[in-house]
């Protein structure tokens, strides 16, 4: 009678977890086709460029490997109007997050409110439907299935491979699967000593092969990757890959993004950084940096008596995305990156040392929900949907 009830249980959790997936991916959707009425149009989507390039065209490119799978298999000639295509795909994209993220509520067995808290992140779903135009939001799918699959070493390897691949700042979701990994082997010390085996000789290895795994990877990409590639050459065949979205803003190509040096970057970067160390700037940074504060002490308050040095490595590693500031100027998508390298952390977490969030904290982390989506860039759009309404009704604020 007992294993019935809780069978039962476990049925209606699952369910009430669907529910809870469904309602933000719902509202992904509505930012992401936000060009029905918004003066851009289908332009408000970004850049494009991504799911166009490809090795052929120039040799092994820097963030190439998409476009290369995409338009060797052509997939992205199957919807002739570019920006339709990305919105579809990304679309799919927003529906395999929502799928993981009801794999990880299953798997943490959160109470009720501690599985709405997660599901409705600001930083999740519907900052991906607003910042679509990157690669952030596979980057958090590969993540998110190599936490799910932190053992196997030949899906790490692999999946880290493709994520570097794709884009160089997978590598900042690099601390989090080592702080997950380093989870395991303290859990599995733990477990030993009630008569279980550890796994740290493994698990030893698996950090290993991560670490190999980035450095080759990235080594590859400086090595091997094409250089001195003509501009005007390179964007007139973008020209006619992407012949709507040729010059509807300054990235269109994505010349700048795949052949842009290390030092061209930092400096690129160096006045929005400057913009970011001023005080004014904290009015922009506050809602979304106060929503990581609150998902560090949550793991703050887990492991302040459990674990001191896996608390460490947990809050170093979700921090460790605002490095990105030095060579990106997208300041409020990297938070939203070490935002949800958090969220990955709590599942982690929440899954091997089956906690709860405190209530407090949980209906703190849903009403954050009502500032959704967090921007991307510029740093002066920090609540973009608002702003956006608010402009609409308040001319002076346009």
């Amino acid at each position: 009678m007992l294993k019935a009830r809780e069978t039962i249980s476990e049925h209606q959790n699952q369910a009430v977890y669907k529910i809870f997936v469904i309602i933000p991916y719902v509202y992904f959707l509505l930012i992401l086709n936000r060009w029905i009425i918004t003066p851009k149009g289908l332009a408000s989507f970004g850049r494009l460029w991504q799911f166009y390039i490809s090795y052929s065209d120039f040799g092994f490119l820097r963030r190439g490997l998409l476009g290369t799978i995409l338009s060797k298999t052509r997939i992205n000639a199957i919807i002739t109007n570019e920006y339709i295509f990305a919105i579809v795909f990304v679309s799919i994209v927003g529906c395999v997050i929502a799928y993981l993220l009801y794999i990880f509520l299953c798997k943490s067995n959160f109470n009720r409110v501690s599985a709405l808290a997660v599901a409705l992140s600001p930083a999740l779903l519907p900052h991906f439907g607003y910042a679509a135009d990157n690669f952030d939001a596979l980057a958090f799918v590969i993540a998110s299935i190599l936490i799910l699959n932190i053992t196997n070493i030949p899906v790490l390897v692999v999946g880290i491979a493709v994520g570097i691949l794709m884009h160089e700042i997978f590598m900042f979701y690099v601390p989090i699967l080592l702080a997950v990994l380093f989870l395991e082997n303290r859990t599995s010390e733990k477990d030993a000593e009630g008569g279980e085996t550890g796994n740290y000789r493994k698990n030893l290895v698996s950090a290993f092969a991560i670490l190999v795994t980035c450095a080759v990877a990235y080594a590859s990409l400086k090595i091997f990757g094409a250089k001195g590639v003509d501009q005007a050459e390179f964007e007139a065949l973008m020209a006619g890959k992407t012949p709507i979205a040729m010059g509807k803003n300054a990235f269109w190509s994505g010349y700048f993004e795949i052949f842009s040096t290390l030092q061209e970057n930092i400096e690129f970067s160096a006045e929005p950084l400057s913009r970011l160390l001023s005080l004014s700037a904290i009015k922009y940074i506050l809602a979304p940096s106060l929503y990581l504060l609150l998902l560090l002490s949550v793991i703050y308050q887990w492991l302040r008596n459990r674990d001191i040095l896996l608390l460490l490595m947990v809050v170093g590693a979700s921090l460790a995305p605002l490095a990105i500031s030095v060579v990106g100027a997208d300041f409020l998508r990297w938070e939203c990156m070490a935002c949800n390298a958090a969220l990955l952390a709590i599942l982690a977490l929440a899954r091997r040392l089956q906690m709860q969030i405190p209530n407090p904290a949980a209906y703190a982390m849903i009403a954050f929900f009502l500032l959704a989506p967090f921007g991307s860039n510029p740093l002066e759009r920090p609540l973009p949907v608002h702003q956006m309404i608010a402009e609409k009704f308040i001319p002076s604020l346009r």
